[in-house]
């Protein structure tokens, strides 16, 4: 399938070996993570027919690469997946972003298990079009999520950067998580 995300691994000496396509032709692959059961969950996204738009989308690979399962977000019009963390417990955060219907771009939130399966998904929208980047897992059992953000609701006017703590289910707060 050419054209589409690759799977590889690098030897310690630097020789690409065991390169294997996955997703469909034009699919780009921007981060991937390592399973508790082996394997890999790598995100991203691929087109959408119209040629124009792309889903946010995440792959289960087998631990040579192997296409297990495929998901995508099923809002739209045009989202991506761009980086993926795991927690010591081997729980995977997904964040990326998508054009919101509301308030243009916003942040995408997804929460996978140990074993592949997307047991949450969460648009963070807010006043202003945001679109996070970067997701780390913290020790303390929360997420700190990098990106930007507009200053006002005009997508095109420039962006600031953004830093968000969040819980294990996308929320910013407990008490939109009723955890409190």
């Amino acid at each position: 399938s050419s054209g589409a995300a690759w799977f590889g691994r690098l030897q310690t000496n630097g020789t690409w070996t065991a390169g294997r396509p996955f997703g469909v032709s034009g699919a780009t692959c921007s981060s991937l993570a390592r399973m508790d059961q082996g394997g890999f969950i790598a995100v991203g996204h691929e087109p959408l027919p119209n040629g124009n738009d792309t889903r946010a989308t995440w792959w289960r690979l087998g631990p040579t690469g192997a296409p297990l399962a495929r998901w995508q977000f099923a809002g739209g019009p045009s989202s991506d997946f761009v980086d993926v963390t795991r927690s010591a417990a081997g729980t995977l955060f997904v964040i990326g972003h998508t054009n919101h219907k509301v308030s243009g771009r916003a942040a995408l939130f997804a929460r996978v298990d140990r074993y592949g399966v997307e047991t949450t998904t969460r648009v963070l929208s807010g006043a202003t079009p945001r679109s996070l980047i970067g997701i780390t897992w913290h020790p303390a059992g929360y997420i700190v999520a990098t990106g930007g953000q507009s200053p006002t609701a005009d997508p095109n006017a420039g962006t600031a950067p953004l830093v968000l703590s969040l819980d294990p289910w996308g929320h910013t707060s407990c008490e939109k998580a009723g955890k409190c």
